[in-house]
Order: C-alpha cells, then sequence, then structure tokens
C-alpha cells in the first residue's frame, strides 16, 4: 500500500464542518492507503475510533500545546517540515494530505520535500468574501493563505464555487485547481433510545411537542445569516409562528453572541413564538432531527459545499436553500431556493411550508429525486480524485 501522511489538524475536537470532512476522508484513505496520521494528542482517541480494524493507520500524536491557533500555525511553518521529511527517509511518502488548506498550509515543504506531492484540499474562500475575524486573522486567510495558494502547483476545490474563487479572489491559476465535489456518508441509524435535550436542559418531550423547521451549522456570524432566517422568522404569521418552532444545532462560534441576542430580543417581543438552540449533537440526534423536521432551511450568505444540504435530502426532508456559493451545485434542481434577505426567505419558508402541509405532489416529487441525488456524491470517489487527478500526476512526474 502506498503511504500518505494524514495531517489531522485542525479536527477541532469534532465539532465543525472540517471535523466531519477530516472523519470522513480519513475513513475513506484507510481503505486505499497505508497511512501515518500527525493529531492533537487529545484528538487521537475520537480518530482511532473512527477505523479500530485498521493495523496499517499509525497516529502520531502532536502535543496539545499546539492546539491554539498561532501555536498550530507555528507547528507547520516550523515543526511540520522536519517531521514529514524524518518520515519520508524512514517509509517514502506517495503524498502529503492537507484536509483543511484554507487553514492551514506549509509552503516550505516544496523545499524540503520537492519530490512528495501535496493534496490540498481547499474548503472555502468565505473570509475573502465576508469579514469574519479579528485584524490578525482576517489578514493571515485574506493575504497570507492566498498568497501561499499562488505557490503550490496544484490545489483541490470541493465546489465549482471554491475553484472559481480560488482564481477570481486569490490570483491561482485555473490549470492549477481541480474540483473535487465532497462525498456522503449517512449518519447513525436512528433508534427510539436517543438522546435529545436542549441547551436549556428541555427534555426531548419538550423539544418535539411541535412540528419544527431545522438549521444546523455552527453558529457563526454573519456567514450562516442566522440573523436573517430570524428576521424572516419574526415576520411570518403569528398563527405559523406558534404552530411551528426554529431549531437550531451547532457549537457556539465566533459571533454566536449576536445569535443567541437576536433569539432573546425575539421571545421577549413575542413570548408565544419558539426558537431553540440544541447546540452541538451526536449523529444519531442529528439524524433523527434530519428526519423529524417539516422543512431543512439553509439561509447562508456564503458556503464552499454545504453538506448538511446532503444530509437533508438523503432524509427526504423537503430544503429551502439561499442562492449563495456553493449550494446550488449541491442541491442543482431538487430543492428550493432563494435570495438570503429577510423577506425572500419568509416568502419562501411560508409557501414551502403551505406545500408540506397540502400534501403537494411536486414537492414530494421533488424530495424523491432529492434524495436521489444524494448518490451522486461519493467520499470513495473523492478520495481516489487526489491520485487520478491529471494536475497530481503531473506534480508527481515532475518532481
Amino acid at each position: 500500500m502506498k503511504h500518505v501522511l494524514f495531517l489531522a489538524m485542525p479536527y477541532e475536537g469534532g465539532e465543525s464542518g472540517i471535523s466531519r470532512y477530516i472523519q470522513a476522508t480519513l475513513k475513506a484513505m484507510a481503505a486505499q492507503y497505508r497511512l501515518t496520521v500527525y493529531a492533537l494528542a487529545g484528538d487521537i482517541p475520537a480518530l482511532q475510533a473512527l477505523i479500530p480494524q485498521a493495523p496499517w493507520v499509525e497516529f502520531c500524536a502532536v502535543s496539545d500545546r499546539f492546539s491554539g491557533a498561532l501555536a498550530s500555525i507555528f507547528w507547520f511553518q516550523t515543526v511540520l517540515p522536519m517531521m514529514a521529511k524524518r518520515l519520508h527517509q524512514k517509509s517514502p511518502l506517495r503524498a502529503i494530505f492537507f484536509p483543511a488548506g484554507n487553514r492551514r498550509l506549509c509552503p516550505g515543504l516544496d523545499r524540503v520535500l520537492p519530490e512528495v506531492a501535496r493534496w490540498i484540499t481547499i474548503h472555502d474562500l468565505a473570509p475573502l468574501r465576508l469579514k469574519k475575524y479579528d485584524a490578525g486573522r482576517q489578514w493571515y486567510t485574506t493575504r497570507y493563505l492566498p498568497a501561499c495558494y499562488r505557490q503550490e502547483k496544484h490545489l483541490f476545490a470541493i465546489s465549482q464555487q471554491t475553484a472559481d474563487d480560488l482564481v477570481e479572489l486569490a490570483g491561482v491559476s485555473p490549470s492549477a485547481i481541480t474540483v473535487n465535489f465532497n462525498g456522503y456518508e449517512p449518519l447513525m441509524d436512528v433508534t427510539a433510545d436517543h438522546d435529545l435535550t436542549a441547551d436549556d436542559g428541555r427534555s426531548e418531550e419538550a423539544v418535539m411537542d411541535r412540528p419544527f423547521v431545522l438549521f444546523t451549522g455552527r453558529l457563526e456570524y454573519p456567514a450562516k445569516n442566522h440573523l436573517g432566517l430570524i428576521e424572516a422568522w419574526s415576520q411570518l404569521p403569528a398563527a405559523t409562528q406558534r404552530q411551528y418552532r426554529l431549531v437550531f444545532v451547532g457549537k457556539d462560534w465566533s459571533g454566536s453572541e449576536h445569535i443567541h441576542g437576536a433569539i432573546a430580543d425575539y421571545h421577549r417581543d413575542f413570548p408565544e413564538g419558539n426558537m431553540m438552540t440544541l447546540g452541538f449533537v451526536s449523529d444519531k440526534t442529528l439524524a433523527s432531527l434530519y428526519a423529524r423536521a417539516t422543512v431543512y432551511v439553509q439561509p447562508s450568505l456564503y458556503e464552499g459545499f454545504g453538506l448538511p444540504l446532503l444530509e437533508a435530502m438523503a432524509a427526504e426532508t423537503p430544503v429551502l436553500s439561499s442562492n449563495r456559493g456553493a449550494l446550488p451545485e449541491v442541491g442543482g434542481d431538487t430543492v428550493t431556493y432563494t435570495e438570503p434577505d429577510a423577506s425572500s426567505i419568509r416568502v419562501a419558508l411560508q409557501d414551502l411550508l403551505y406545500r408540506c402541509e397540502m400534501g403537494d405532489i411536486a414537492l414530494q416529487q421533488q424530495v424523491t429525486r432529492a434524495k436521489a441525488r444524494v448518490a451522486r456524491f461519493s467520499w470513495a470517489q473523492h478520495v481516489a480524485s487526489f491520485a487520478d487527478s491529471p494536475v497530481a500526476q503531473h506534480h508527481t512526474e515532475s518532481a
């Protein structure tokens, strides 16, 4: 088996979209390659649990003192080149895999190991579209990383939108980019013993005492557009707001205080209304939520892919999505789209809820086509595309 160095940092504790990508690609790569996995010591038990029967996968612990952003950047720039070179001398590497190239890169590897391919996944260029971070992180993501992208011989974009952004916003040559769509794998099977508890401690019965609309994604401001959805919800007819609950799933992230504040304001202004945050939940709970939601809504201002769309589509739940970023690439003609402003979301959501209540045949057919569309997205194919890409092959031949 060919040897690949898998850089499972930043794993983010298993609680983000990047985490899900690392989990999926680790399992898929373990079926095709001998892996050496560099990961934070605290993350290794969770990663090992994903592939317990793979003795050809070796985990190497990186001290948890490198978990912070600055410390992690330092490790990638200074420690990784030395460790990768020693590993390659001991057991030659086919490639070094960067599962989150839009977070961490190491341009110095080209000088240390020019003969080893680098498989670099770029998820999105959101900071170049929307101001997300403080001044330091904004400079790192909008100035430093784009300069690194331009130095790389090849990059893998998870959507055409991300590929276009690499060309337009970062100045990367189109010939250096391969579009490699994310895959999909089913969440854990839903069973009767799933544990579902709201952030405020309410039981499952209290959470599920009425039909609900679901949005999953870390509570991040402004890119996920929680505030636009909350405003749209507040504009729905009062009877609709009383009939349905709006449920948010996701870990608090940068700017989450704005979202919690908006929810508190909503409950103050309309005490009869229902909004609830569940925080981060298990896959089993998430599967249950997708299956039981009346509608799944993704109002984002920008997405590099949009894995939750596939998860909702697989659960045969009608989907309302914004028409921004890569979301239309994922949903195709099988979901309903809207502009991401509050007024447009309100109109589209009200119409979709009405169609659900009426048992609209065309909507049922759309949902059936959506579930079938999910089969197009494969993690095995995603991983195979790294080695199959003409750009990657050219790099190997040139080394």
